[in-house]
């Protein structure tokens, strides 16, 4: 095999012509968030949500990053979970999925050109929930927060009889420090039909990107140069 390297005449002597190397330099990086709203909806072939247990967002992957001037696009999917006690009598736990849930995230990136390359990571930061008004899926939403915080009063036309037939809790009298009976009761119970087909996500997506740029760099005599250009 012959020799393919290049050559140049340097005090007429034929010399090696070195490789070029390829370095890439950092030109901007930032963090974008996004929010999206999604409408889950079951559908007639499972039953209606009377509580929701919890909301997952999965597989979460980026399917382009496009580099603009002054700007990249990170382009994607994921899936949403909710998995839900049915509005049944024995209470069975189901779930229903939302799968190829789009986003855009453009992220304004400062010295960002057309041809340079792009390194993107999406993440999940935030996800809740809301149902219907009034429905038992909010009922129960709300009545967690508000034994967590304790910040709710009672009502005065408040009638315990609303729930006598239910199973859900209704009354709790507590003694102040006071030594009076302070009356905190959670809000009025829904009715035991009023359940929900439908659920609305929040999802919060935050996007970590940075912008190179390539140059090549061609070493004399098989030697780096001490100081890097550019």
């Amino acid at each position: 095999m012959g020799d393919e390297r290049l050559y140049y005449y340097n005090n007429n002597c034929l010399v090696p012509v070195q490789p070029a190397v390829t370095v890439c330099q950092l030109v901007s990086q930032r963090q974008q968030q996004k929010s999206l709203d999604i409408l889950v909806r079951v559908p007639r072939s499972k039953p209606a949500i009377e509580q929701v247990v919890d909301v997952y967002v999965k597989k979460v992957r980026i399917t382009s990053v496009s580099v603009l001037c002054d700007k990249v696009i990170v382009r994607g999917r994921f899936e949403v979970k909710v998995l839900y006690v049915a509005c049944r009598p024995d209470q069975p736990v189901h779930a229903v999925e939302v799968h190829n849930v789009r986003f855009t995230i453009p992220v304004d990136m400062h010295g960002a050109q057309p041809g340079m390359n792009a390194d993107a990571k999406v993440v999940v930061e935030y996800v809740d929930y809301d149902c219907e008004p009034g429905c038992r899926a909010d009922w129960h939403k709300q009545q967690a927060k508000w034994d967590n915080t304790g910040d709710w009063e009672c009502e005065d036309d408040y009638d315990d009889d609303e729930c006598a037939d239910q199973t859900l809790p209704s009354h709790d009298h507590k003694k102040g420090q006071s030594g009076k009976q302070q009356k905190k009761c959670h809000p009025p119970c829904p009715m035991p039909d009023k359940c929900t087909r439908r659920c609305h996500v929040s999802v919060v997506l935050r996007a970590s990107v940075q912008v190179f740029s390539t140059m090549k760099l061609i070493t004399q005599h098989g030697m780096l140069p001490a100081v890097p250009k550019g």
